[in-house]
């Protein structure tokens, strides 16, 4: 028995090596703030003592506050180094709709056994909607509150009751190193050296603020002017320059914060994903140039039951009167109604496609001094028959919402999937009905092979890609460059340009401007249906803004190109299933002025 009991032993060992891991959860969010939508960040250190690189599974477990809604699980899967501490950020998909208890996190062997366990206790939902919330790069406790004080205490004195209300700081003690970790965080206040962060944490730094954060840097105290130096030139004077879809706003000390945040109109939220015209563009995109099923319309119907009524009765009767037969009917009408029910039937069916689809739509936007772009992608997986599909992303993006049968909104943390496996690669199953659909949105950050550069009229595309349609947009004039090789070079007086006053505002029924919308009086039906029968065109976007609209985005920018190309940004798959595809992406380059 002592024998059997031994080698049982042995074998568990061999099967599950015993490792000493330690196991901590050292931050959830910034300092606890998660962000008010769809992400939020989960750094976890693991410290391997072996002596080789070992593959490891970490299982997160959101345990909810309410208790009717399941446990909600992320898998992802890590190499630890020998003798390393390594920390893992993950991006957890949570809901601003449900709160979260504590947050559970075991690593275990890709075998299945568990090798450390750690939990946190999370605090409600932050910040709140209208908070603003501060973080802050500061090595010493002196300063941090010198900027605080700055801040706060500027101004009338209701000016500094509204700002101590709303203005939420948050001292950084683990920099991000991927720009999503600053989701929760409107701002970000460099009282520091930079030094102090790592090649990767200066990326995540950047690509926040090209994602729509706001930098703050303090130039007497940051030290450093290759960070941003495309946008550091001149002196710093206080004034925002924009970079990206966020903004810099440059200070030369601290004594100058208060002079420059005076209210609270002085601030404003960050937005995280592309800005253009049109309301929900990846969905518009979707409908314009991705695979949508084409139901039976009234009027079809319509005429096939007119003709249907005509066959089965006058011209059904005319005939058995001249051959003398009228009781024939009794046969004829069923033969004619089972006739045109298989007619009716084949013919729709070949108006649908035989294979599942995958359409990979996106939006990219960026700037014309830096290669970094803020990428939105929605992919949708159709399927004209029942199927169970599993969605899989090559390239690294984290998920933004999802829409899947039954429900009624986009929405990323809902109470219909309480399972991710962020992989890598990141998977995603899904049951389609017949003739159903699902689709994710993704965000990522890519870096180009340049940009578009402007030299006097001639306008370079420097980005890698080819366009088969582009626009240049000023605030004067509208021009029509067609296609666009890459590494070519377009003279803007040589191609055919006209007012941009005749197209702004002409169709704002898609506008993303709610006063805009209001003033088109278009039905959706009837707009959807115009569309159908048009070819998609890059000018569509021009006409869904107003001239208002269009004279406010010129406040801060000088011009704008868009291209749109048929390349996938995210390299979507389905698991071992053939598709039929359907990519687009639209590039949006935004010409700030000079720093």
């Amino acid at each position: 028995m002592l024998r059997l009991l031994s080698c049982c032993c042995f074998w568990l060992l061999f099967q599950f090596p015993i490792l000493a891991l330690e196991v901590h959860i050292l931050d959830w969010g910034i300092e606890g703030y998660t962000s008010r939508s769809h992400v939020a960040r989960a750094l976890v250190a693991i410290g391997n003592t072996g002596t080789e690189n070992q593959q490891f599974q970490l299982m997160f477990r959101l345990h909810p506050a309410e208790p009717n809604v399941p446990v909600r699980t992320v898998l992802q899967r890590v190499l630890v180094g020998p003798g390393q501490t390594h920390l893992i950020e993950a991006p957890l998909p949570v809901s601003r709709y449900i709160n979260f208890d504590f947050l559970e996190v075991e690593v275990r062997h890709p075998d299945g056994g568990v090798l450390g366990r750690a939990t946190r206790t999370l605090e409600p939902i932050g910040p709140s909607q209208n908070d603003i919330p501060i973080g802050l790069y500061c090595q010493q406790d002196g300063v941090c509150r010198e900027l605080q004080t700055q801040i706060t205490f500027s101004g009338s004195i209701e000016q500094q009751g509204d700002k101590a209300k709303y203005l939420r700081f948050l001292r950084i003690r683990y920099p991000p190193r991927q720009w999503w970790g600053y989701f929760p965080l409107d701002y970000v206040l460099l009282a520091q050296p930079l030094d102090a962060l790592n090649d990767d944490q200066r990326l995540a730094l950047e690509n926040f603020v090209r994602s729509g954060g706001h930098l703050i840097p303090i130039e007497s105290q940051v030290a450093d002017k290759t960070f941003l130096r495309n946008y550091r030139q001149r002196p710093p004077a206080g004034e925002e320059q924009r970079i990206g879809l966020g903004s810099i706003i440059r200070v030369s000390t601290i004594g100058h914060l208060g002079s420059r945040f005076v209210a609270m109109k002085d601030f404003k939220r960050a937005a995280h994903e592309p800005e253009v015209s049109i309301n929900d563009p990846l969905g518009y995109l979707q409908q314009r140039v991705g695979t949508v099923y084409l139901f039976p319309s009234l009027l079809w119907l319509l005429s096939w039951l007119c003709t249907f009524l005509l066959a089965v009765g006058p011209l059904n009767f005319a005939v058995l009167r001249r051959l003398r037969r009228p009781e024939l009917g009794w046969v004829t009408i069923p033969a004619i109604s089972l006739v045109f029910a298989a007619l009716l039937y084949f013919a729709s069916l070949a108006r649908r496609p035989s294979d599942a689809s995958l359409d990979e739509i996106s939006i990219s936007e960026m700037d014309d001094r830096g290669v970094q772009a803020v990428v939105a992608t929605r992919v949708r997986v159709s399927s004209p028959t029942k199927a169970n599909l599993k969605l899989r992303l090559e390239r690294e993006a984290i998920l933004s919402n999802e829409y899947e049968p039954g429900d009624y909104e986009h929405h990323v943390g809902g109470r219909g999937r309480n399972y991710y496996d962020l992989g890598p690669p990141l998977e995603l199953d899904y049951s389609l009905r017949h003739l159903s659909y699902a689709e994710a949105t993704f965000l990522s950050v890519q870096e180009f092979r340049g940009t578009l550069q402007k030299d006097g009229s001639r306008l370079l595309n420097r980005t890698g890609k080819s366009f088969r349609d582009a626009l240049y947009i000023t605030q004067k004039h509208l021009y029509f460059l067609g296609p666009l090789a890459a590494g070519s070079a377009v003279v803007l007086d040589s191609v055919r340009h006209e007012a941009l006053a005749d197209h702004a505002g002409r169709n704002l029924f898609w506008s993303s401007n709610e006063l805009d919308r209001r003033l088109s009086s278009a039905d959706f039906g009837q707009e959807s249906e115009r569309l159908r029968h048009r070819p998609f065109s890059l000018v569509e976007f021009v006409e869904a803004w107003s001239r208002d609209s269009w004279n406010q985005f010129f406040k801060s920018h000088d011009a704008l190109f868009l291209g749109v190309s048929e390349d996938a940004a995210l390299t979507a798959q389905l698991h071992d299933r053939y598709a039929a595809r359907k990519r687009a992406i639209i590039i949006a380059v935004r010409f700030v002025p000079e720093p």
